[in-house]
């Protein structure tokens, strides 16, 4: 398998980038060793004149193939024989036996990995609305999900797409996640209905299936492994966090609010037509979301069993695309703010788990 510039002395974005980090991490691990003390190496080496400049122009991706060849000569005879071959991704699958680390090279330091680790675990721990990403009510103010509700009779045809059309569903469509980070480096995770919120006697559409276990961070992602707490069937989140860009930039009123593609523009044009009170109200019920600064989402995977089943028989796996809100701890304080029917139950023994994720079982 030809390696990228080995003979052709063309380099793609990968290889350089490979080297570029190469050199980074080599610069920190030899405290005398610097981007001028290599030049001047290089210089010394190949009798020829090559500049502090070019270590520069290497790192901005400027630099020519002959001159990169020179660096790469540098590591090769100096640090890393088979240097050259790490160069392409596909070399991975080829190097059996090498640790994964060294082609990872976005990982370099390691500790400053799991620092960024750290930080995510406590950044992300709270309490999440969980919501059906292609409803378009899941970026809309609760003023106005009443008001649909209550109204809808009254709405035209294009005007129900993309939205839960029936209470019920609305509410058998969403959840609420708990994440408590532990001095352990994990999170301890719990994820109930929101139907678990109305009085028994409130019929809903789902089963109420309450569930705990716990999340990793990983990079720019929380990965929630749960076991429903009778059936213990399992469920899986990967939740992807980015960063605000210029999608949530663009958005009406400076809503700093991410939405999915399929709905962005009917959700637009709901966000253009808020009356002051609707916008009022998305600033209070979302704060903690725009605040953030990030948006999280992802796909859930749900195992589904009959309940009770003592044999833990699942007899369907179905995926899910969410969107997760983040809420203060005390939402159950303010259920007008927050919930489509402010009558909650239970709000004591909610409130404890979110204190305490694992004390989720006392729900049952």
């Amino acid at each position: 398998m030809p390696v990228a510039g080995a003979r052709l002395g063309t380099y793609d974005d990968y290889a350089v980038q490979r080297v570029v980090q190469k050199i980074d991490a080599l610069v920190r691990s030899h405290k005398h060793l610097s981007l001028g003390g290599i030049a001047a190496a290089i210089s010394e080496k190949r009798n020829i004149e090559f500049h502090r400049e070019y270590m520069t122009r290497l790192r901005k991706y400027e630099l020519t193939d002959p001159l990169t060849d020179l660096v790469i000569d540098w590591i090769v005879d100096n640090h890393d024989p088979k240097f050259r071959e790490k160069l392409s991704p596909d070399s991975i699958f080829t190097q059996v036996g090498e640790s994964s680390f060294d082609f990872y090279f976005h990982l370099a330091q390691m500790e400053d990995y799991d620092a960024w680790e750290e930080e995510v675990l406590k950044a992300f721990e709270g309490v999440y609305l969980c919501a059906p990403a292609q409803d378009r009510h899941s970026y809309l103010p609760m003023t106005m999900v009443r008001h649909f509700f209550e109204n809808k009779d009254g709405y035209e045809q294009q005007a129900k797409l993309k939205r839960s059309v029936d209470i019920k569903q609305y509410i058998a469509e969403r959840s609420i996640v708990i994440l408590r980070a532990t001095r352990m480096g994990y999170y301890h995770a719990a994820e109930f209905p929101l139907s678990l919120l109305f009085p028994p006697d409130f019929v809903t559409l789902d089963v109420r299936q309450v569930y705990e276990g716990i999340g990793i961070a990983s990079g720019n992602s929380i990965h929630l492994f749960l076991r429903e707490c009778l059936s213990r069937t399992g469920k899986l989140h990967s939740i992807l966090i980015t960063a605000n860009g210029k999608n949530e930039a663009a958005n009406p009123h400076e809503i700093p609010l991410f939405t999915v593609g399929e709905v962005r523009h009917f959700v637009r044009q709901e966000w253009q037509g808020m009356t002051a009170r609707d916008l009022a109200h998305m600033k209070g019920e979302f704060a903690q979301a725009f605040d953030l600064g990030f948006h999280l989402d992802g796909q859930a995977q749900v195992n589904l069993s009959p309940v009770p089943d003592v044999k833990n028989r699942v007899v369907m796996i179905y995926p899910r695309e969410n969107v997760f809100h983040r809420k203060p701890a005390d939402f159950l304080r303010h259920p007008d703010l927050h919930f489509i029917l402010p009558d909650l139950k239970n709000a004591a023994e909610i409130e404890r788990v979110i204190q305490n994720p694992l004390a989720v079982g006392s729900l049952l």
